[in-house]
């Protein structure tokens, strides 16, 4: 987060990162959450099986079918200096202390300026307009990632390649449950689980290898695989990491370098997403170890005449085509109810958010620090925004 500020707004944020954190390790919750029993055999032709993967990457991003909004981040400091920076603002160095990075510091930028409270902002977006961008991409330099990832999986599952744990062929099974931030492949010897990410090519590998981490999903579904896995009590069970590269290598046509990386443990992380106003996002920062010499694993093979907008576009109008089509079940009368009691517990939690940024502004405007237009118009909104918190706790009480 940078320095720390004294004030409400930060403590308050303060205080809902470490009880977010602490939940992280509550297994409980996820006690029917049974990864090893939704492994699919994926079809052995190419085009099949990407159908499959990227109809079920649909269903990730809209929750199993049901379509919502997504909050896309905004970055001020990328907006105001035209510079993209992703990494956290300081950096850790001997005795504990807080160091700002160099590209931070060469752009001048205010405490104002870091404060990530501040710093980011969130809209509401359509996840059927934000995902026709994504499958929307024909490739140029580099191929899009929906497509890299699937095309990897397939490879995975069936390309007759040992798992890295056990060493035995043809057990490496894709997984098909919603909730697979670490767990995409999963060998059925073994149960050791296979977490893929998509990255740019191989010299990025080389950098991220150098780290020896690097960022991923849900610092919860960490914990609890960890814990499920644990309780599986397989001497051979192990997490691996797999880097498949988005760019091919030179002077070997299409194919695509996937790497891999033994997961040594995971340390929880804040990104930009973390900072939104509805919850806050606690990811992990996965340390690992590289493996087979930092040499790729496997290649993919991408076919010479695959129509990458084609396919893509084909599965993602099938998808909501189809979506559009369904029809609405009529809740019963006590779904309505638990859905409105907990539709009024949200808006409650996110307008105690939005007075607490009220007040922090206030703040500033006392010492004097000129606001930004977002913040005037958050000050005019005051009003409205106590009444309608009054009247959802009324109707609570």
């Amino acid at each position: 987060m940078g320095r720390a500020s004294n004030t409400e707004t930060h403590a308050s944020f303060e205080g809902r990162v470490k009880e977010n954190a602490a939940n992280c390790f509550n297994t409980t919750i996820v006690r029917n959450w049974k990864p090893f029993d939704t492994t699919v055999v994926l079809p052995v032709d190419t085009i099949d099986s990407l159908k499959i993967l990227l109809d079920h990457n649909l269903r990730q991003v809209t929750k199993g079918g049901i379509e919502y909004t997504k909050l896309e981040t905004k970055d001020m400091i990328k907006d105001k200096h035209d510079a993209f920076l992703p990494f956290p603002p300081f950096n850790f160095v001997r005795g504990g202390n807080l160091v700002l990075s160099r590209p931070y510091k060469e752009l001048r930028l205010s405490e104002e300026e870091l404060d990530p409270l501040s710093r980011f902002t969130y809209t509401e977006r359509s996840v059927k307009e934000y995902m026709l961008e994504q499958f929307n991409q024909a490739p140029d330099e580099e191929y899009p990632s929906h497509l890299v990832r699937a095309l990897a999986l397939h490879e995975a599952a069936n390309g007759s390649h040992p798992c890295l744990s056990c060493g035995k062929v043809g057990c490496l099974r894709w997984n098909s449950a919603l909730r697979s931030d670490f767990c995409n492949i999963i060998c059925d010897d073994c149960n050791s689980v296979y977490s893929l990410c998509c990255i740019a090519g191989s010299e990025k590998v080389r950098k991220v290898f150098k780290k020896k981490s690097h960022f991923r999903g849900s610092y919860a579904h960490f914990q609890q695989l960890r814990s499920l896995m644990n309780e599986t009590n397989h001497r051979d069970s192990k997490m691996f990491l797999l880097f498949a590269t988005r760019s091919p290598a030179h002077q070997r046509g299409n194919k695509l370098p996937v790497y891999a990386a033994q997961i040594m443990g995971a340390q929880p992380n804040l990104n930009s997403d973390s900072f939104s106003p509805d919850r806050i996002r606690i990811k992990s920062n996965v340390v690992f170890k590289p493996m087979l010499d930092e040499v790729a694993w496997f290649s993919v093979d991408v076919p010479n005449d695959l129509d990458v907008v084609g396919i893509s576009m084909e599965v993602f109008h099938a998808y909501f085509d189809a979506l559009e089509d369904k029809p609405t079940a009529e809740p019963s009368d006590q779904s309505k109810g638990i859905h409105c009691a907990r539709k009024s517990e949200q808006q409650i939690v996110s307008l105690t958010k939005v007075l607490a940024q009220i007040k922090s502004i206030k703040g500033k405007q006392e010492r004097g620090i000129r606001l930004q237009k977002w913040e005037l118009d958050l000050l005019g909104r005051e009003m409205k925004v106590v009444k309608k918190l009054e009247q959802l706790e009324g109707g609570n009480e």
